[in-house]
């Protein structure tokens, strides 16, 4: 693929969603190691299985997005890693917040014009 071609934009209105999830989970556990997990083990999975998000890739202007959200729990801790990449490149939460940001606006232009 030659660098001057475009790849056109592939994400939805259930891609923000996801996108945002993952936000928020970060958010949520930016310090969890800190957090005390829940006392019975039912629990720990309910918490791992609700805030775990599998990887998800999509296409914001011409650049591809990666991200992904594991939150494990053990008896004493819980522990938080996201993986994200922008064009196979590793990146941080910034990097995605901000597309995010772009695809939320977009999808507000486009309601706004419809």
């Amino acid at each position: 693929m030659a660098k001057t071609e475009k790849l056109a934009d592939n994400w939805t209105e259930e891609t923000v969603e996801y996108v945002s999830g993952i936000v928020s989970a970060a958010h949520r556990f930016q310090s969890a190691y800190l957090q005390t997990p829940p006392e019975h083990a039912s629990n720990r999975r309910s918490l791992e299985k609700y805030y775990t998000y599998p990887e998800i890739e999509w296409i914001e202007g011409s650049r591809t997005y990666t991200a992904s959200y594991e939150v494990k729990c053990s008896c004493r801790h819980i522990y938080a890693s996201g993986e994200y990449s922008r064009d196979g490149y590793i990146t941080n939460l910034t990097a995605i917040r901000n597309s995010l940001k772009r695809m939320r606006a977009a999808l507000a232009d486009n309601k706004r014009t419809a």
